[in-house]
């Protein structure tokens, strides 16, 4: 009040100022009425009218209106949160009233100064309002923790730790038990070769190094076995096929043996791998806990006043309240979730979307509902600069079969919009169900909550175990942040990308692994910062070729004004034309438009 009460002061000495009697600090004075009533309803309004008319009053001038200014103020403040044409129109109906009581020339004065400062009020966008509620006039968000909430952090954060050591765990017993394997190929061979000498008739006539042969002649045969899988003459001592008589034998027992042990070589390897995808869910469900302490330890800010506002204007409209939440949340974006008793059917939600944004002078979209019988709850976030229009085509091999690739787009609660794309392995049924299994499962762990690098290994997990033959699948992911414009790129073994960014078009290649086939599996990762009428194009390999630069000279040249269905079936279409004659493979096009909201 005291910086209001200031600045009116030093305006005062230009009040005396006019051009034909009409003053533009009364402009401003009317003007800066009308904004924080806007901003802070009506206490806001009776502030800075009280200020004003102390200003007014001050001056010796218009010592009636001087009150009005406070009522005006007071008015235009509360009919604020129901629409802004109401608090434009109250605001002059008071001042108009007042100067009519006060009867001067200047009081006439006034109510043309009053309806100046209401067309530039009326004219400046919503968008600016918001602006400046966002930045100036939010209430000191007050941060609340409970105890409990600690309490839950550090015990899912120990827990996180406990199966990470298991992991751990498991990983050292593999590594410590693999060296057993050459050691056990040694003592099958020389098992093999005694056997063959006790049963020999002759063996008290043989020679020794024959009967009992060296750790070097083992390990000789044992690299020869692992090399070629088959003995020969020329892997055993000189001349010992002369000097050993039952050499034949000899031969064809340690080949038997060492058949008997790549069997069980390959039983036990199975064995291996289970053991060690079971230490890659421990990773798996570690970074989960993980994940979800991160989430109970951000920092949200709640504002028990903004909450306030919400629940009376939900009141207002009719509904019954159960319980309201305001706070920013860890990007420092204001949500607002509002739990209520089922609505009447003809309730207008877009409505109630608009008069909650006027109360609480943030622009709001509208919100997703979660429906839960006789209670629903609005979950409301703030307006997001950007949205996305995708379209997606695709075509098979043949034509015929199902077609091997997948995709799935959506938005996540963070304000985030993520399109994944798959393709499996090969064309027809079997690749489709490993690309609809990856993109799904993937899919639908980043909308639980889970971060991308916390997804990505149960996925990969799920298409190891998923059948004995080899089974895989690339991903290719891409997030816009609809607030920021920063869209982030990952690939796990999928094809190039093209990005069209104002009037230049770059293709983006990431090597990098798909998933099922190692078990340690990564994104390969790439950030651009992305604006309103741009355009990004996922596909899937089939569609490139030995030279792509016709893709690129088309997305430059494409019109926005088509819709991204046309670009994505304009590029398979086209691909298809290039490769008549030529084996083809599955086909996916997606397109992402970026458009910035009005």
């Amino acid at each position: 009040m005291i910086t209001l009460l200031t600045g009116g002061i030093l305006l005062m000495p230009f009040y005396k100022y006019t051009v034909f009697n009409f003053s533009l600090v009364g402009v401003i004075f009317s003007f800066v009425i009308l904004l924080l009533g806007r901003l802070k309803s009506g206490n806001g309004g009776t502030l800075a009218g009280v200020c004003v008319g102390i200003s007014v009053g001050l001056s010796g001038q218009l010592s009636f209106l001087s009150v009005g200014y406070a009522l005006s103020g007071l008015l235009c403040g509360e009919l604020s949160r129901k629409n802004k044409y109401l608090s434009a129109v109250g605001f002059i109906g008071c001042i108009s009233v007042c100067a009519l009581i006060d009867s001067t020339l200047k009081a006439y004065l006034a109510i043309a100064e009053s309806a100046v400062a209401c067309t530039v009020f009326l004219l400046l966008p919503d968008r600016f309002y918001s602006t400046l509620s966002e930045k100036f006039n939010l209430p000191t968000p007050i941060y609340i923790k409970s105890d409990n909430s600690r309490v839950l952090t550090k015990r899912l954060n120990d827990a996180s730790e406990a199966i990470t050591e298991l992991s751990d765990c498991v990983d050292t017993v593999q590594r410590t038990l693999a060296p057993q394997n050459e050691k056990e190929l040694r003592t099958a061979i020389k098992s093999a070769w005694c056997k063959v000498c006790d049963n020999c008739d002759l063996k008290k006539s043989c020679r020794e190094e024959i009967k009992n042969p060296t750790d070097e002649t083992i390990n000789k045969i044992a690299e020869a076995l692992s090399e070629h899988a088959q003995l020969g003459e020329m892997h055993f001592p000189k001349n010992f096929a002369e000097s050993c008589y039952c050499f034949d034998e000899m031969k064809e027992k340690i080949n038997l043996r060492y058949m008997s042990y790549v069997a069980s070589l390959g039983a036990r390897g199975k064995v291996d791998q289970m053991q060690g995808l079971m230490s890659d869910q421990f990773k798996s469900m570690a970074d989960i806990l993980k994940d979800i302490a991160c989430d109970f330890d951000d920092d949200r800010s709640f504002n028990a006043e903004i909450s306030d506002i919400c629940n009376n204007e939900a009141k207002e409209s009719g509904l019954n309240v159960i319980s309201c939440e305001s706070y920013l949340d860890k990007y420092g974006r204001a949500k607002i979730n509002l739990t209520v008793s089922r609505p009447r059917e003809n309730f207008n939600v877009t409505q109630f979307t608009e008069a909650l944004s006027m109360a609480t002078g943030t622009t709001l979209d509208l919100p997703d509902i979660d429906d839960r019988g006789d209670e629903c709850t609005l979950n409301f976030g703030q307006e997001m600069i950007y949205g996305v229009e995708v379209g997606a085509f695709s075509r098979s091999a043949d034509d015929i079969k199902v077609c091997g690739d997948y995709y799935r787009s959506f938005r996540d609660s963070d304000g985030r919009h993520i399109t994944v794309l798959s393709d499996g392995m090969g064309t027809g049924s079997r690749a489709a169900v490993d690309s609809a299994m990856a993109a799904e499962l993937f899919s639908k762990l980043v909308k639980s909550g889970l971060s991308f690098d916390c997804a990505l290994p149960i996925a990969n997990s799920a298409l190891l175990v998923k059948s004995s033959d080899e089974s895989l699948a690339t991903l290719d992911v891409v997030c816009v942040d609809l607030y920021t414009g920063r869209t982030d790129f990952m690939k796990a073994g999928a094809a190039a990308g093209f990005i069209r960014h104002r009037e230049s078009v770059a293709a983006l290649e990431q090597a990098s692994l798909p998933i099922g086939i190692l078990r340690d599996i990564e994104f390969s990762k790439a950030t651009a910062k992305l604006d309103g009428g741009d355009i990004i194009l996922m596909m899937s390999d089939g569609i490139l070729g030995d030279c792509n630069g016709w893709i690129q000279q088309e997305l430059k040249l494409w019109d926005t004004e088509r819709s991204a269905k046309e670009l994505a079936e304009f590029i398979v279409n086209s691909a298809c034309e290039r490769k008549l004659g030529k084996p083809r493979d599955d086909m996916t096009a997606v397109a992402i438009y970026i458009k910035e909201n009005n």
